[in-house]
C-alpha cells in the first residue's frame, strides 16, 4: 500500500508579497521621476530652440529689407528713403517694381512707391493677451488691377524688445534722417512659457531670453 507523499512546497507569504510590491513601486517611481525630468529638459530645450529660431528669422528678414532702404534706380525724384527713424520702429521706402499689367514695363521700377513691398515698417505690437510680437507693415496688392494697401503681417511671436539706433558714416549718431548711413538693431526674444527652474538675473522672472544685434548699411542711401 502506497503512503501519502507530503508536499513541502509553499506559496509566498503576505510579508514577501508586500516587500515585492514595495520594491516594484520604488522602481516605478524612480523611472517615472526620471521620465518627468527628461521631459522637462526636452520641453525647455524645445522652447529655447524655437525662441532662437524666431529671433534669427526675424532679424534676417529685417536686415534683408532694411539693406534695400533707399533703392530707387529711377531717382527722378528720389523716392526711396528712410521715412521714420524712431528708437522702437523704422519705416522706409524703396522703388522696386511696377505690377500694373497695363504698363509696358512690367516688373521694372516706376515713378512711385505704391507697389507691393515698397513702403515697409517694423515695430513691436502688444496683443490683448499681453504677448508681444514683431510685425511688418507693407503694401500688398490683391490683384494686378487693384490698388495696393497696407497690411500688417506678424513676423515673430514673443519678441520682448526691439531697438534701433541710427548713425553716420563715421559711426557717430545721426541727428537727422538725411545723415543716416547705418542702422543698428537690437532684438530680444523670450520663451513662450516660464521655466520654474530658471531665474533671469536681470528681470528676476522665469523666462529665458535671447538677444541678437546687427549692423546694416543701406548702401542705396549713399546714392
Amino acid at each position: 500500500m502506497f503512503g501519502v507523499r507530503k508536499n513541502n512546497s509553499r506559496g509566498f507569504s503576505l510579508i514577501e508579497i508586500l516587500i515585492a510590491i514595495a520594491v516594484g513601486l520604488t522602481i516605478m517611481g524612480a523611472l517615472y521621476s526620471s521620465f518627468i525630468i527628461e521631459k522637462k529638459i526636452y520641453d525647455v530645450q524645445a522652447q529655447v530652440a524655437e525662441m532662437r529660431q524666431n529671433a534669427r528669422a526675424a532679424m534676417d528678414m529685417m536686415m534683408r529689407d532694411i539693406r534695400m532702404a533707399g533703392y530707387d534706380p529711377v531717382n527722378t525724384p528720389k523716392l526711396g528713403t528712410i521715412v521714420t527713424a524712431a528708437a522702437d520702429r523704422i519705416r522706409f521706402t524703396v522703388n522696386l517694381t511696377r505690377t500694373n499689367t497695363t504698363t509696358t514695363a512690367l516688373n521694372s521700377p516706376d515713378e512711385d512707391i505704391l507697389d507691393p513691398n515698397e513702403d515697409i515698417t517694423y515695430y513691436i505690437e502688444t496683443l490683448t493677451t499681453g504677448t508681444q510680437q514683431l510685425v511688418r507693415v507693407a503694401r500688398e496688392r490683391l490683384s494686378p488691377s487693384t490698388a495696393s494697401d497696407f497690411r500688417i503681417s506678424p513676423i515673430a511671436e514673443n519678441i520682448e524688445s526691439l531697438a534701433f539706433t541710427y548713425h553716420k558714416s563715421d559711426g557717430t549718431s545721426a541727428g537727422v534722417i538725411s545723415d543716416i548711413r547705418e542702422v543698428r538693431i537690437t532684438l530680444t526674444a523670450r520663451t513662450a512659457l516660464p521655466d520654474p527652474s530658471y531665474t533671469d538675473p536681470v528681470k528676476h522672472d522665469h523666462y529665458r531670453r535671447y538677444t541678437l544685434a546687427a549692423k546694416i548699411i543701406p548702401r542705396n542711401l549713399l546714392l
